[in-house]
């Protein structure tokens, strides 16, 4: 029932990444983020915060992404809708009955 009331709410596809290491030709590794799922999500902001850090002001703007439940979904992957990246922070197992997740990511937005 809770989760069809969500329908209408998760409007926004949303790429769920994940950091792939691979070997590179001196030995090294090489990171990227690589896409693991794609899912229907609500992005809602909550808080805005400014930092002045080298001579710009960074905005760090706090978000709840709801989404169906995934098993899948970690604290260390991240979030990617258009061209915006979200670094996921805290998931919540709304209920704590495997059907809705409320995930905090934070979005970082440097202005000149």
């Amino acid at each position: 029932m809770v989760v069809d009331v969500l329908v209408d709410r998760l409007n926004k596809i949303i790429e769920i990444q994940e950091k792939n290491k691979t070997k590179d030709t001196y030995g090294g590794f090489t990171e990227q983020w690589v896409k693991l799922l794609n899912c229907w999500a609500e992005i809602k902001p909550l808080t805005v915060n400014n930092i002045f850090e080298a001579n710009k002001i960074n905005e760090k703007i706090t978000y709840i992404i709801t989404i169906r439940f995934n098993s899948k979904i970690k604290s260390n992957q991240r979030i990617k809708y258009k061209d915006r990246i979200f670094n996921i922070k805290n998931i919540i197992n709304v209920m704590e009955e495997n059907k809705i997740m409320e995930i905090t990511a934070e979005e970082e937005i440097v202005n000149n």
